[in-house]
């Protein structure tokens, strides 16, 4: 079986370029251009060559090619050479990697493991080892990751889900994981500020051999491990079936982000960790309530961390009138406090709320025409400053914004 894929979007910004600050209206994206074979016999051999996105490994777009191979029943090797897409800076990048996959080394187990190096300028940008592991029995699964990099000392990404079925229909998720802000790379330092160099009028390096000429790579790395932070997050929810009309559910979130140690390259201090931040949502949704095809979810969440606070409500109607028509009002309000994380001050009071309104029809069965109209009314109070003409005293004043936003979109879909 042979195939030729082609994906494009270009994006045109009514906006101005003076308002875009001088930025191009364009954005063009090639997603995937690529030519793909995939044999039909007991190996399954499957080659693909062009522009596509890394199946393991984390590379994202890149030009290049990959094939796998079936070398026993439920067992694949697979390998991928490639240069990413999105540049950094001047530099040259490529990369090289290759996996095992195993979909049943047991009847409810598999796993896959993964090796990857990519190069730029000529040194190692990174090299990582990971790997994946799922289980599945009945409605319950398992699954689990892990993407190390050897060079840095580093972990990257950790997670692990597990999904529960009860026999009376109630599902229960929970989620751990652990990542770093910015995958740990070499290529991290042509982000940085190097004030000392600026200092000495030296231009911004825009390649690691430009970057070498004032440190060494030993150094290099050293600034990478120094800026790497790790953002944690864990995830419980639950979801009950109350009636055959009714489900209520229900999550909480816990986000932490780790502490930036001081890093000369990038000329800033530390940055300290943002501490626990909180999150909590239910839901009831109803389904079939007046018709055969109505949805109603309502939602109440509520966000609490060192930085602030928030608490907000959400209504959502979907309504079938016929085969053709389908309305879908709605209703949102927030309410959000700013906290000084120094004095524990308030430092602003925003309120957003508004109604929506979408609708679609289908003059026939492959074609879609879809219209929204959102209006969001939100108003800020904060704490401003200012100083008193007679004594020179710096005094707080309040002050007080509105602002109405309408947004409005009329588009066609085409199925085919």
């Amino acid at each position: 079986e042979m195939k030729v894929v082609v994906r494009e979007q270009l994006d045109y910004n009514l906006l101005s370029r003076e308002q875009l600050k001088l930025k191009s209206r364009y954005r063009n994206r090639l997603s995937a251009a690529y030519f793909d074979y995939l044999g039909l016999d007991a190996t399954r051999l499957k080659g693909r060559i062009g522009r596509q996105n890394a199946a393991w490994g984390g590379e994202g777009r890149y030009d290049g090619a990959s094939g796998s191979f079936s070398f026993r029943p439920k067992w694949k090797a697979s390998a991928a050479v490639g240069s990413p897409v999105d540049g950094v800076a001047d530099a040259n990048r490529y990369f090289v990697g290759t996996s095992i996959d195993a979909d049943a080394i047991t009847p409810n187990f598999g796993a896959s493991v993964f090796v990857i190096q990519r190069m730029i300028d000529g040194v190692v940008d990174r090299r990582g080892v990971g790997t994946d592991l799922r289980y599945f029995s009945g409605n319950n699964s398992v699954m689990g990751s892990v993407d190390y990099d050897t060079i840095y000392r580093k972990l990257n990404r950790a997670s692990l889900q597990s999904t529960l079925m009860s026999d009376g229909g109630m599902v229960t998720t929970l989620i751990a994981e652990r990542m770093a802000l910015v995958p740990v790379s070499l290529s991290q330092t042509l982000f940085f500020q190097y004030d000392g160099l600026q200092k000495q009028g030296v231009s911004q390096p825009r390649t690691i051999k430009a970057l070498q000429a004032y440190y060494t790579l030993d150094q290099l790395r050293q600034f990478v491990r120094d800026n790497t932070s790790y953002f944690n997050h864990t995830m419980a929810s639950v979801t009950l079936p109350l009636t055959n009309h009714w489900q209520v559910g229900g999550d909480a979130h816990l986000f932490r982000t780790g502490a930036i140690a001081p890093n000369e390259a990038n000329g800033f201090a530390s940055q300290p960790a943002t501490g626990a931040t909180r999150s909590m949502s239910l839901q009831a949704i109803g389904s079939n309530l007046y018709s055969s095809r109505d949805t109603q979810v309502f939602s109440v969440n509520t966000t609490r961390g060192r930085l602030g606070r928030s608490v907000g409500f959400n209504a959502n109607n979907m309504t079938a009138l016929n085969e053709s028509w389908q309305i879908e009002p709605n209703l949102h309000w927030m309410r959000a406090v700013a906290v000084d994380s120094s004095t524990g001050g308030i430092q602003s009071t925003t309120v957003a709320w508004g109604p929506g309104f979408r609708a679609s029809f289908k003059p026939r069965p492959t074609v879609t025409l879809e219209s929204n109209l959102t209006l969001d009314r939100t108003t800020v109070k904060a704490m401003g400053s200012t100083v008193d003409q007679n004594t020179g005293q710096t005094i707080a004043v309040p002050t007080v914004s509105t602002t109405n936003l309408f947004t409005y979109y009329l588009g066609y879909r085409y199925e085919f």
